[in-house]
């Protein structure tokens, strides 16, 4: 129906344009709303799986996770986007209904997901519990096996993970890698717990969740040895303190850890041994030297103490090393001497054994029973050519004087006879023996044993019959050489 306007004209009905769906203009909080939802990959009943489990590790992010600089990329291609929707609603709309707009949307998304740093991923999930997020099922595929290998290699048998693993894909902001995502599979498999485990030469000893509690208790051991003149102390064995995956329940706690620690084997042996260096002070001797003198008035091998020697006193300070109590080492580290040794002084001889020394000595002591001269025997008198000394059978008879043995043997009326020449040309001679100790050549010293006194030859019982010749034929008293 023709109409007319205020001038007159005819004018045709107004024919109102139908508008592309695509034309239509979005607020940026509409596009934010269509789109967020598809950012992340966990539905709410996923996100809070249970209110009694946690994430395996600390590191480990929910799916759909975004940090703060991600949002702030995410304004900014919220902004972008913006711009570009203002640029569709210009373009022609033929443009818009053809594949290139949907190409240019595509591309404008892609952009958008780049610039938030958000990437397509898998989420996994292990017996209700959220594991994490990897940027494949391959990556799960390997972390599944390599969780098995370490499980049958930590439980000695073959273990097979066959059931409570699942995943759905998403998009994430932090991916875990094969060796994190196996670790978080191993620490909720119910045959195997991760513990801090204290290690002795490279063997397990026990295991604890706390890394302080060993610590703590290595420390209190330390402690115990330590006495007062300790300086330090420290474990004469190799120990460390690992985060390990054990079979659980395979391991001693902390309580009996110590009781291993503190107390022997079947073989009375510390497995922890501990090494302690002391330092100790005490009062010691300082020994006297020995001052020695010649003389040659004594033979060699003899000897005479001329002056008493006295020890003196030195303070010492020492350092001990110890294994278990038992020393293995000392290092004396100062001496302080507080009283200094008095010497001593020994006169030795010089002169050879078989040497005269120009005097004589008794060769024996006993009862003078006849002189040297004239004396009456009865029926008569006859010239003693000696002294007669009384004792007892088998005494021993000492050289007078050192020299050289010139007779021994058995000679008429003197029986057992010995005689030795001195260095002066004086001869000795003992008779009447009952045994000789001595023969032809022996060089003798002033008072070595010779023969033993008896009766033999022409005697009236045991005595000695003893003889100084000088030169060798003059035979004099010998109660005048002697002392």
């Amino acid at each position: 129906m023709d109409t007319k306007s205020q001038d007159g004209r005819k004018r045709s009905p107004r024919r109102v344009p139908q508008r592309n769906p695509l034309s239509k203009k979005l607020s940026l909080k509409k596009l934010v709303n269509y789109i967020k939802p598809k950012f992340s990959p966990i539905k709410p009943e996923l996100k809070n799986i249970s209110q009694n489990t946690s994430i395996a590790k600390s590191s480990l992010r929910k799916p759909g996770f975004i940090e703060k600089p991600g949002f702030v990329k995410l304004k900014s291609s919220l902004g972008i986007l913006k711009s570009s929707l203002k640029a569709f609603k210009s373009t022609p709309r033929l443009i818009l209904q053809s594949r290139y707009a949907c190409a240019a949307i595509l591309l404008v998304l892609s952009t958008l997901f780049m610039a938030a740093g958000i990437n397509p991923t898998t989420t996994v999930v292990f017996n209700g519990e959220l594991m994490g997020v990897v940027e494949s099922p391959e990556i799960l595929k390997e972390a599944v096996k390599t969780a098995e290998a370490k499980a049958s290699e930590i439980l000695g048998y073959k273990y097979c993970i066959s059931e409570g693993i699942s995943y759905r894909q998403g998009v994430a902001t932090k991916n875990l890698d094969t060796i994190e995502l196996s670790n978080a599979i191993l620490e909720h498999l119910d045959c195997i717990e991760q513990l801090y485990v204290l290690t002795v030469n490279g063997e397990y000893i026990g295991g604890t969740e706390n890394r302080k509690d060993i610590e703590d208790l290595l420390a209190s051991i330390l402690e115990q040895n330590m006495s007062p003149t300790a300086l330090s102390a420290s474990f004469a064995e190799s120990t460390a303190i690992k985060r390990v995956f054990v079979p659980k329940g395979s391991l001693p706690g902390l309580a009996e850890m110590r009781q291993m620690l503190t107390t022997r084997n079947e073989d009375g042996k510390y497995i922890l041994n501990i090494k302690t260096v002391e330092q100790v002070e005490y009062t010691a001797p300082l020994a006297y030297s020995i001052q020695y003198v010649h003389d040659d008035t004594m033979y060699e091998g003899e000897y005479k103490v001329l002056s008493e020697g006295s020890n003196g006193q030195v303070k010492v300070v020492e350092r001990l090393t110890l294994l278990s109590g038992n020393e293995i080492d000392s290092v004396v580290s100062e001496t302080d001497v507080l009283e200094e040794p008095v010497n001593a002084v020994i006169a030795v001889g010089t002169l050879p054994r078989h040497a005269s020394k120009g005097y004589y000595i008794w060769p024996v002591s006993g009862v003078l029973t006849s002189e040297f001269g004239y004396r009456d025997i009865g029926i008569g008198s006859s010239y003693h050519r000696g002294i007669d000394i009384g004792v007892s059978y088998k005494t021993p008879i000492c050289a007078a004087d050192g020299g050289i043995v010139i007779c021994a043997g058995y000679y008429g009326e003197y029986g057992n006879l010995v005689e030795i020449q001195h260095d002066n040309g004086d001869v000795t001679a003992y008779a009447h023996c009952a045994e000789l100790y001595v023969s032809y050549g022996d060089k003798v010293a002033q008072g070595d044993i010779i023969a033993a006194a008896g009766d033999t030859g022409l005697a009236d019982g045991v005595h000695l019959h003893f003889e100084i010749r000088r030169w060798g034929a003059e035979r004099v008293d010998p109660l005048d050489y002697l002392p």
